[in-house]
């Protein structure tokens, strides 16, 4: 297990809260980074959703977290559909939120490769070709549908 994977770490209480412990390991100053606390609150987020894929994280840093001290994390869910989930966390420490956090997740098999290494999801065209974007079909009318 790698050490960025040891330090996000947490154990499950119950199906909506989680505990763990904010390492000082990818802190500035003795300040946690927020990337770190976000990818925190999103592997718990992660652990209640079926699924795995996190399409986007965002968070709110409410008041200023504190490393090496026992932590809380509170799972709620937003929205459970088809193809996507979307969950809300809270970091709580000492009885006060620190850190707020929004996701949604998505089935990893809907997305694909291209050739540059990024992920895309791919479409099908108004002529029926499938394509990662109306734009990359260069039939005329699909052009114009995309200009227009």
């Amino acid at each position: 297990m790698y050490i960025f994977d040891k330090d996000i770490e947490l154990k499950q209480k119950n199906e909506f809260d989680f505990e763990g412990i904010v390492a000082p390991n990818w802190s500035i100053n003795g300040n946690p980074n927020g990337g770190y606390l976000m990818v925190f609150l999103a592997a718990a987020m992660q652990k209640n959703s079926d699924k795995k894929w996190p399409v986007i994280v965002t968070a709110n840093f409410l008041t200023k977290c504190e490393t090496e001290k026992k932590s809380r994390v509170t799972v709620e869910t937003i929205a459970v559909g088809k193809q996507l989930n979307r969950y809300q966390a809270s970091l709580i420490q000492d009885g006060t939120e620190r850190t707020r956090a929004w996701a949604t997740f998505m089935y990893e098999k809907k997305v694909i490769r291209t050739r540059t290494g990024m992920k895309r999801k791919r479409r099908i065209c108004p002529c029926g070709k499938s394509v990662f974007h109306f734009r990359y079909c260069l039939h005329t009318r699909c052009l114009i549908k995309w200009i227009c």
